[in-house]
């Protein structure tokens, strides 16, 4: 089991505790139920309600967890990678002071955010109209999620499926650059980095190099592992292919074989091109 596998199930574990505790409270002692005309006091109330916003928040955060690395098991990308050491534009840029009274760890806790665009220049209503659609896609999902939550199907492929579906419609309906915006907005890995290449796979042999990242597969961009797999996997095998990565800032060409390419991926957050 990966370390990053064993904090997920640690968190789950915290949270099974903490939702004890709660309960535990809100279902009363026995010596509350001996006096049942003494209230709580007013700060054993607060008390309470921060822990129980807490615990919703490691609820959510643990499904954003849980739910990426169900798409890395699927995509066949090595977990452990993700927790990988930042590089490259994410590692370089500079750390820029907070522009509004947010706060940056309450700006960190945020589903959207605006900061992050503005950062890119953004005019404010290119950014209202990119928090809309961002903030309708994952209204959808939630309530997909329930459905299938509550119709059993929660754990089975077709949620997987339905979910990617509703991904790919976004990035038709907004095109590949709002896409990217949303992802890095929305706080989502939006780059594939080759993490390591084997020697004498087509990757290598094309001259492809650790810490390059994806670009694009015969023409189309990639933001996940999951759709250079898919790719690769189309079209008539061996056929002649072009692939783009970034390196040092260059955007590179290669050539490979339509079909397995030998190289293991990681993903990244990084800062889409002005």
């Amino acid at each position: 089991m990966t370390t990053r596998a064993r904090s997920t199930w640690a968190a789950l574990g915290g949270g099974v505790v903490g939702a004890g505790l709660a309960a535990a409270w809100l279902g009363g002692s026995s010596a509350d139920a001996a006096a049942p005309n003494r209230a709580p006091s007013e700060d054993r109330i607060a008390a309470l309600e921060a822990q129980l916003e807490a615990e919703r928040d490691a609820r959510l955060a643990l499904a954003g967890e849980l739910q990426t690395l169900r798409a890395v098991f699927l995509s066949g990308v090595d977990a452990t990678a993700e927790a990988a050491e930042p590089t490259g534009d994410e590692a370089s840029a500079p750390v820029e002071p907070e522009r509004d009274a947010v706060s940056a760890n309450d700006r960190a806790r945020r589903w959207f955010d605006d900061q992050a665009l503005r950062d890119l220049e953004l005019a404010e209503a290119e950014i209202a109209s990119l928090r809309t659609r961002f903030e309708s896609l994952e209204l959808e999902e939630l309530y997909l999620r329930d459905r299938a939550s509550r119709e059993g199907w929660l754990a089975d492929g077709e949620y997987w499926r339905e979910l990617i579906g509703l991904r790919k419609q976004l990035r038709e309906d907004v095109g590949e650059r709002d896409y990217d915006l949303l992802l890095y907005a929305g706080r989502r890995e939006n780059r594939v980095v080759i993490a390591d290449v084997l020697g004498r796979s087509p990757a290598g042999a094309a001259g492809l190099q650790i810490g390059d990242e994806i670009v694009s597969y015969a023409g189309r961009r990639v933001f996940e592992p999951r759709e250079l797999t898919e790719s690769t996997s189309e079209g008539a095998a061996g056929a002649n292919t072009e692939l783009r990565v970034r390196r040092g800032g260059e955007t590179l060409r290669f050539f490979v074989p339509r079909g397995p390419l030998g190289l293991r991926l990681k993903t990244a957050r990084r800062p889409p091109s002005r």
